[in-house]
């Protein structure tokens, strides 16, 4: 049987504000950064200029303007039988628990996360996923506050699905949970993207994956307030990865799409 495609599913075109200085941003120097970042990294692979042609990656991305949660939920039950969702329960019997967390409050767990398996389906691990504790800032002497961005528009929420587990410690600190997954949900301006998205290798067969991204996707439908002019979800390129991979994305409803920068002249308030 032949694996997911991309080659024959409609592309999808969608424009991207960076929303800088202008709109939900509040014009720091930290949004400054990350619109820097974005064309840097971003704009002549993903994106491409205004008047420019397609780009040369072909995104998956999740349209989330105006998200009603029941309706997506219910587009699901019409993919594969609704196969991710039943994945998902898993979870929920297990009594695993979706939130968002301080980052470091959980290096220790982030770090056991990544180095719990040897390759993904993306291929191998990177050098970045196999560094220490110590080599990403050591495990907390304190418990951290949970913080939205300073701006809603130019930031990154932390989230993670955990096992409760009281006595459960990260270094000295006592945290009464064991993270099993996470994901890093960056806003540049309209759009969000996981940059990152992993869980624990023995830990994926029980949904977790799958009830994390709708623990997000639930957010975003319900608290419009933390994602102000958010239209588009994007997690890579549409064809990259192993089928598993491009399966959880056509289960979770992500399509193939162009994206391309707004014109700056087009956002001027």
């Amino acid at each position: 049987m032949s694996g997911p495609s991309v080659e024959h599913e409609t592309v999808v075109e969608v424009e991207v504000d960076q929303l800088h200085r202008r709109g939900s941003c509040i014009g720091t120097q930290s949004c400054d950064k990350y619109v820097d970042q974005f064309t840097e990294r971003m704009v002549g692979r993903y994106v491409a200029r205004p008047n420019e042609g397609p780009p040369p990656v072909v995104s998956a991305l999740l349209d989330v303007r105006d998200l009603d949660f029941g309706e997506y939920m219910a587009s699901l039950r019409k993919i594969h039988k609704g196969a991710a969702i039943r994945q998902a329960r898993k979870s929920d019997d297990a009594g695993f628990i979706c939130d968002r967390f301080a980052w470091k409050n959980h290096i220790p767990d982030v770090v056991e996360i990544n180095t719990s398996l040897e390759s993904r389906s993306g291929g191998e691990m990177r050098e970045a996923y196999r560094r220490s504790v110590e080599k990403m800032g050591g495990a907390p002497i304190e418990l951290h506050t949970n913080t939205s961005p300073g701006c809603l528009v130019h930031g990154i929420w932390n989230w993670g699905i955990f096992e409760p587990k009281p006595g459960h410690q990260q270094g000295e600190v006592v945290v009464d949970r064991r993270l099993l997954a996470y994901v890093r949900f960056k806003r540049q301006g309209s759009l969000g993207i996981y940059t990152t998205l992993l869980g624990h290798g023995e830990e994926l067969g029980r949904g977790i994956m799958y009830r994390l991204h709708y623990a997000i996707m639930e957010w975003i439908a319900s608290h419009p307030q933390d994602v102000p002019e958010l239209t588009h979800v994007l997690y890579g390129g549409a064809a990259d990865g192993n089928d598993g991979l491009k399966m959880w994305k056509k289960r979770c409803g992500f399509v193939p799409g162009h994206l391309r920068l707004k014109s700056p002249l087009e956002g001027k308030p």
